[in-house]
Order: structure tokens, then sequence, then C-alpha cells
């Protein structure tokens, strides 16, 4: 069973619940195309602008995430943009400006909301025997400027999650 199937199985035993879906955006169009009218709020994380870095980063460039957004957007869904971000990795000022940018294009975006890196899950990479990534929790600081340095780049609906 596909996860598209799943939901609108699962859908149609809570009738009326307010519904909302967490995705990287990182499946086929045909299943955002089956959940159309059915999800209230979809999170669609955008986690870097360049293709090749997002490659990098998570192992499949972002093309059919951006299509998955056009598309969303375009049946009128309700998107919240979330940017998780990491100091040094996907901060950069290209990347401010393509946030900026794709905010400009898709204006009925209900708002972006910055997810700064934490560590609460580093216990778990150890007890998968896996190498810790060293990255700090982001101070309030680094915090603030990505929020004002988006704003400079007129993306006003941008807010932090604390």
């Amino acid at each position: 069973m596909q996860w598209s199937e799943f939901i609108l199985a699962f859908l149609a035993l809570i009738p009326g619940i307010h519904t909302a879906i967490d995705t990287s955006g990182h499946a086929p169009s045909a299943h955002f195309r089956q959940l159309a009218g059915k999800i209230n709020l979809y999170l669609f994380d955008y986690k870097a602008t360049n293709p090749q870095r997002h490659m990098e980063l998570t192992g499949v460039d972002n093309r059919l995430i951006l299509q998955n957004l056009s598309l969303l957007y375009g049946l009128g869904a309700n998107i919240i943009l979330r940017l998780p971000l990491i100091p040094g990795v996907n901060d950069d000022d290209a990347h401010m400006k393509g946030i900026a940018g794709l905010l400009k294009q898709y204006p009925r975006i209900l708002h972006a909301e910055i997810m700064p890196y934490h560590n609460l899950g580093e216990s778990k990479r150890a007890g998968l025997g896996m190498t810790p990534k060293q990255f700090s929790g982001v101070e309030n600081k680094q915090k603030d400027f990505w929020l004002n340095r988006l704003h400079e780049l007129g993306a006003n609906n941008v807010i932090l999650s604390r």
C-alpha cells in the first residue's frame, strides 16, 4: 500500500478532523494529487535552494520537491514552509535569497518557519551506532540574524520556531 492510500483510508475514519501532513515533498506527484482537498495543512520542508547542495545533504535533488510545492500551491493547499537551518551547512545567503524568492513566487503560503538545528536526536544516533554529527544548538543571535536577513530580502511572512 502506498502512503497516500493509507492516509486516505485513515482520513475516512476521522471525518471532520483537521489534518496536517509534515512532508519533505519528495514523493510522486500523483500521491499529492490523491490527497488534494482532503488535507487541511501541509508542513512543507525546504532544506536547500541549490539542487546539488540538496543532493549532498539529503541524497536527492530538489526538483521533484519544488514541482510538488508548485502542484500543492496550484491546488489551493494551505502550506507552511518549514526551514530547517544548520549554521554553516544550509544557511548561506544564496539559500536565504532562494527562500525569499520562493515566498514571493507563492504569496499565499501561510508563512515560513525557521526551524533551527537542535541536537535532541543525537542520542538516537549513538543508540544506532552512528557517529554524532557534532553540531551544537543554535544561539538566539544566529536565529535573529536569519530572521532579519529574510526580512531584509522582503520575506516578511517568516517566523522563528522557538
